[in-house]
């Protein structure tokens, strides 16, 4: 609804179709569709940003054929938000959540349903901030989700390692790595390893806190690890 709002803010503001889907990175077809959305609710820009966020949702998506809401909403719509945590776990998928969810409702949702349903309700719910990148001015890396194992053939030994991933945000390119070992020792050769991959480095690096690079955690006046 942020985007929305701001869509709305700019049409106030008297800027043409093309200057508002050139700062909200959107299509003008999309653009054309919420214009007429708004056309159609009868209301004023001034009106439509003073509604709530349900309300304005249920103005801009594009109503459902058939009723709105039916016995099988009725019963799912008490369980969005616990299924919407659910998917903050590493490893829960809505394909999990909905095998679930059908076997304590077998007349329930199909499975497309009931993800229309539930991104429904993150759209409405959920805040989302745009970030700017420029290319080149910053490496983010962390160690993502569950270890991943490989099986030693010589000892039939399950060895667990630690996926590392690096990204430059502005493209998307990324660099993954497995490794046994994550102390410093081993951390420092793969960060060289990386900017090779990258064939550079880049002006800024962001990591959540790893206690790789963070030596000392403190507000004002943190220690760090010296990359290489």
């Amino acid at each position: 609804m942020l985007e929305i709002r701001k869509m709305l803010q700019l049409l106030q503001g008297g800027l043409s179709n093309r200057k508002i889907a050139l700062q909200l990175s959107m299509s003008r077809n999309t653009l054309d569709y919420y214009r007429l959305r708004f056309k159609l609710s009868g209301k004023s820009v001034s009106e439509l940003l003073s509604l709530s966020d349900h309300e304005l949702a249920h103005i801009v998506h594009k109503e459902r054929s058939g009723p709105k809401k039916d016995d099988r909403y009725e019963r799912l719509a008490p369980q969005i938000e616990g299924f919407v945590e659910e998917l903050r776990r590493t490893g829960v998928t809505r394909l999990l959540l909905w095998q679930e969810y059908r076997q304590q409702d077998a007349d329930g949702y199909s499975y497309q349903q009931f993800c229309e349903h539930i991104n429904t309700y993150m759209d409405v719910s959920t805040a989302v901030m745009r970030f700017e990148h420029k290319p080149g001015d910053t490496l983010e890396f962390d160690f993502a989700g569950d270890k991943i194992s490989y099986l030693d053939t010589e000892t039939g030994e399950l060895v667990p390692c630690s996926v590392f991933v690096a990204v430059l945000p502005f493209s998307g390119y990324t660099f993954c790595k497995a490794m046994e070992r994550t102390k410093t020792e081993n951390f420092l050769p793969t960060m060289s390893e990386c900017a090779k991959f990258y064939g550079g480095k880049a002006l800024n690096v962001l990591t959540d806190n790893m206690k790789q690079v963070v030596i000392k955690s403190h507000r004002y006046e943190p220690s760090f690890t010296e990359l290489v």
